[in-house]
Parts: structure tokens; sequence; C-alpha cells
């Protein structure tokens, strides 16, 4: 899965979970071995909040990011990087 700022501008919310859960899985590895691309992993993750928080506000990103963690998502991980996007703190 190629993820985009535009992808995650169209994508729906089962997409976004997706998305979600595949950037969890690559940060582990770029943490340790290509810092620019864990950043980007990053922005991205904060795009996806973003984009939830304008759709439906809180609720919304609490749902998708439940669903994101019943497939193995670290939840702490994103709670995080959603660290200030509206009222959110996980």
């Amino acid at each position: 899965m190629d993820i985009t700022s535009e992808s995650i501008a169209s994508a729906s919310q089962d997409e976004l979970t997706q998305m979600l859960s595949e950037l969890d899985r690559r940060s582990d590895w770029e943490y340790e071995n290509d810092k620019d691309a864990y950043n980007a992993t990053l922005k991205f993750i904060k795009e996806i909040g973003e984009k939830l928080n304008s759709d439906g506000g809180e609720e919304l990103m609490k749902q998708v990011l439940e669903k994101a963690g019943s497939m193995g998502c670290n939840t702490r991980f994103v709670e995080r990087e959603w660290n200030g996007i509206g009222s959110w703190w996980g």
C-alpha cells in the first residue's frame, strides 16, 4: 500500500484503518533504519487523525483507532501522534 497525502484525503474509514495499521507496521523498522521515512510516517499518521477529526470529531477518531487496534496496531503510538488534534487525548 503506497500511502500519500492524496490517498489519505480521499480514503474511506476502512481504508484509513488499514493505513494506520500499515504505518504502524512500517514505523519500527523505519525508526531504526530510515529516519526520513519514519518522519514521513509520523506525518501521515497525523494527517489521518486530522481527516478523521474533520469528518467526525473525536468519536470517529476513537472508532477507527479501536478497529486499527483490533488489527494489531499500536494504539498508544498513534494516540501520541494525534495529541493536539482538536481536544484529542486518546
